[in-house]
């Protein structure tokens, strides 16, 4: 009697298993239990970005000056000159385009990392590091820009008189004004 009572148990626990599982794969058909767990809406940052990216400097040269203050020439210039100088480098997280751009963008509007991880799809912190590198690399530029003068060293000062304005030539050599500052022209790249 003993196994007529453990089979019996036995099948009536088989059976209601059998149709719970049923049940189950019904809902599941009707769509109203999932195998995951749902999560936000997915957003493609990459794709956003790049539009981002895209909508500042393709627009034309008057949008591009009233965002980064310059032309789209200038910029990809400069670009070009940091990559030749080995100054910034891509890395797997972002294109030295990007940098550059992200670094422009923070100069012309004084906005905090936190607007620029907003408009960028990044990090406040991720900002933080490529502007700096950026930085870095602007700063060490000055090799390439900041040319030392050894002859004709005048600056012209203007001073107006009633006849007009007139310009005095100032020998930077031998003025006490200027004998404690080192004596440069920056030039435009």
């Amino acid at each position: 009697m003993d196994d007529k009572i453990r089979a019996t148990i036995l099948g009536a626990a088989v059976s209601v298993l059998a149709v719970g599982h049923l049940i189950m794969e019904y809902y599941k058909l009707r769509g109203r239990i999932s195998d995951h767990i749902p999560r936000q809406p997915y957003i493609d940052r990459a794709y956003l970005r790049d539009m981002y990216m895209n909508s500042l400097l393709c627009r034309g040269d008057i949008h591009c000056i009233d965002q980064i203050r310059m032309r789209p020439v200038a910029f990809y210039e400069l670009c070009n000159i940091l990559t030749r100088y080995n100054l910034v480098h891509q890395s797997k997280n972002m294109s030295i385009k990007e940098q550059v751009l992200l670094f422009v963008h923070c100069l012309g509007h004084n906005v905090r990392f936190r607007v620029l991880a907003g408009r960028f799809h990044r990090s406040s912190e991720t900002c933080h590091l490529y502007f700096r590198i950026v930085l870095k690399a602007v700063l060490k530029l000055y090799k390439y820009v900041v040319r030392f003068l050894l002859n004709d060293m005048f600056l012209y000062t203007s001073t107006s008189s009633k006849s007009g304005r007139t310009r005095k030539p100032v020998d930077l050599q031998y003025d006490d004004k200027f004998s404690d500052h080192p004596v440069c022209l920056v030039g435009l790249f």
